[in-house]
């Protein structure tokens, strides 16, 4: 049998903390339903009574910032129950935060817990998570990673199939009828800003993913893996190219290809935007590096030396392959 406990913390964290293992499963769990411990020492050791010796068991504190101090009180606690009775046990302590500079000095010198642990940063969900999690297809997908930032609480909202404007306007309006007059017109101004200014944003927005799915999928359709992925501007912009395969960042020594991004509903990337990317590749250099071309709604050219739709790119999140670091140059 295994075993697991998930504890999140709010304005009663004791009686939350007993809630939490009384409904658990663990055996003997109904002991913490009899009276809600006086103490955390008190709570921390009736856990470790309760939790199984013959199969193993996972405790996760969540949001554990919201029960640190600056005299460290309830850390001292918690390493003294994990040292004299919980490590006893068959057990793994989660302990979650979304303050990292809380969690990150958790472990740090001087503190109860240094070199007691190891520290594990969870990132935002991909957009292949967030494509499962929201029902939509790759193209929609990616707009629902951009809004949403990939947290999980938000994603979690999202309708089974839902599109972007539905979800936004939902959630600005989740407050509905008790929403006062003056704030209901403030949301539907936020939403008619939001489409305004929608196409321009997502265009900017989505470079930096296709950078990383790029640098995960690598090589590709004739483009090799390279050691540095990012993108290039002058100052007055009148140079722009959204996709940089380069040998090292900052200063790359050598260009290996050159892309341009077209995020659109509608217009494929077409020989005009080949075009333009080609001027400003005889900008940069004088070599025939290789042109990749990315759109939203496809590709009409068939003189791009490569070319990745949104369902293509989806694939480095789906393959569950690593690439090489994605950051911008100038």
């Amino acid at each position: 049998m295994f075993y697991t406990a998930e504890i999140g913390f709010g304005g009663e964290p004791l009686r939350e903390f007993s809630d939490a293992v009384r409904i658990s499963g663990l055996p003997e769990a109904q002991v913490f339903a009899e009276a809600v411990p006086g103490n955390w020492a008190a709570a921390l050791r009736q856990l470790a009574g309760v939790l199984p010796d013959d199969g193993p068991s996972i405790v996760v504190l969540d949001e554990l910032p919201y029960l640190m101090d600056p005299d460290g009180a309830f850390e001292s606690v918690l390493q003294r129950s994990w040292d004299r009775e919980l490590s006893r046990k068959p057990v793994l302590l989660v302990l979650v935060g979304s303050d990292l500079s809380m969690m990150e000095a958790l472990t740090s010198y001087g503190r109860p817990f240094y070199q007691r642990g190891t520290q594990l940063r969870v990132g935002p969900l991909n957009p292949a998570d967030v494509a499962a999690m929201a029902g939509l297809p790759a193209a929609e997908a990616f707009d629902a990673a951009l809004v949403t930032g990939g947290l999980p609480i938000i994603c979690a909202r999202w309708r089974h199939g839902e599109d972007t404007r539905s979800f936004l306007a939902r959630e600005l309006a989740f407050l509905g009828p008790h929403l006062a007059e003056v704030d209901r017109m403030r949301s539907d101004l936020t939403m008619a800003r939001i489409e305004r200014s929608w196409s321009d944003w997502r265009g900017r927005a989505v470079e930096p993913l296709v950078r990383e799915a790029l640098a995960r999928l690598l090589p590709a359709q004739g483009i090799p893996a390279v050691p540095v992925i990012g993108g290039y501007w002058t100052r007055s912009n009148d140079v722009e190219i959204d996709i940089v395969g380069a040998d090292r960042a900052p200063v790359a020594r050598q260009l290996l290809f050159l892309g341009s991004v077209k995020w659109l509903e509608t217009g494929q990337f077409d020989e005009h935007d080949l075009v333009a990317l080609q001027r400003h590749r005889d900008r940069v250099t004088a070599d025939p590096v290789p042109l990749i071309a990315v759109s939203r709604s496809g590709v009409s050219t068939t003189h791009a030396d490569a070319a990745f739709t949104p369902a293509d790119l989806m694939q480095a999140w789906v393959t569950g392959s690593r690439g090489v670091p994605s950051q911008p140059q100038r």
